[in-house]
């Protein structure tokens, strides 16, 4: 049986995985530093989230957003309602746009629902990701060892290949047919 759409309404615990993003709602304890290739979207009901970054500032607000790729810890509260959106998709385009990097407040999201996210979580992008875009500028210049690249870009090297294949799918184009054109000489008028 398919898990109901989240809402701020309903307190009863779940989690549910669904095409472009996965939800859960209910109690979380506190975290360590760690980061995801998702967005991530913490809301909460009553009250504010607060998260930790790296550098251990506290970041606390109704609804905050984390960039895909940085390092965070949740700090627990009793009732969280949490979005974990694929990079890939329309919604993610929208998270891209208006929270690039880092932990962003973002209290215009705090009635965000299930219902809100569902529509668009799953559909394809319709941008390059700027990692890979920077990983092409990176390969312009000569080869690079993927790990090296990877880790450039601020990605493992298995999300990178995942980008990738993502690039295929959008533009019909892989960074190895791509890249011959790049580091050809610009033709001269």
């Amino acid at each position: 049986m398919d898990a109901p759409p989240a809402s701020l309404s309903d307190p009863t615990p779940f989690l549910a995985i669904r095409t472009g993003y996965a939800v859960y709602r209910g109690p979380v304890a506190d975290g360590v530093i760690h980061r995801h290739a998702a967005f991530q979207i913490a809301v909460a009901p009553r009250g504010e989230v607060t998260m930790v970054d790296a550098g251990g500032a506290r970041h606390s607000s109704a609804a905050l957003v984390v960039a895909p790729m940085t390092p965070h810890r949740l700090l627990g509260a009793a009732d969280l309602l949490t979005f974990y959106v694929e990079p890939h998709c329309v919604f993610a385009d929208g998270l891209r746009s208006r929270y690039p990097v880092g932990i962003a407040a973002a209290p215009e999201l705090r009635n965000l629902r299930e219902d809100d996210v569902a529509p668009t979580g799953g559909g394809p992008s319709r941008t390059v990701d700027a990692r890979v875009a920077a990983a092409l500028d990176v390969l312009r210049g000569g080869d690079t060892a993927m790990p090296d690249l990877a880790a450039f870009v601020g990605l493992s090297p298995q999300r990178l290949r995942a980008l990738t294949r993502q690039m295929r799918e959008m533009m019909g184009l892989t960074p190895a047919v791509v890249l011959p054109a790049l580091r050809s000489p610009e033709p001269r008028g």
